[in-house]
């Protein structure tokens, strides 16, 4: 299991970015600044954008889609119905099990508990 620190050291953030805007760039240098804007992001009741985030970090172009085409419901309903949420549920599986693959579990646990 890599630590963020170490994830960052061998270059892979770049990498993992190149789908990401500046904003999240800018967070996902530090686990903690990152961990902060996904909780500042789930306080704001943007939980889809905070899991699009995650799916840029973790670079699976499935999820992103996925994510981005649900945020583009939410935009033009203004809310997601229940087929649309459970949907988003199965998508959440693939992307915490992605995500607990590539970080270290302590931070794996700060993330979820921003969420």
């Amino acid at each position: 299991m890599k630590t963020f620190t170490e994830f960052l050291q061998e270059g892979y953030l770049e990498n993992k970015l190149r789908f990401g805007d500046k904003a999240l760039a800018d967070m996902s240098t530090n686990m903690t600044n990152f961990t902060k804007y996904l909780a500042k992001m789930t306080q704001s009741n943007d939980h889809t954008g905070a899991r699009l985030a995650i799916a840029k970090y973790v670079n699976d172009e499935d999820l992103i889609t996925g994510y981005t085409n649900i945020l583009a419901v939410r935009n033009s309903t203004g809310s997601l119905d229940p087929k649309t949420l459970r949907k988003r549920d199965e998508m959440d599986t693939k992307l915490f099990k992605s995500l607990k693959d590539i970080i270290d579990p302590s931070d794996f646990k700060k993330i979820m508990s921003a969420l």
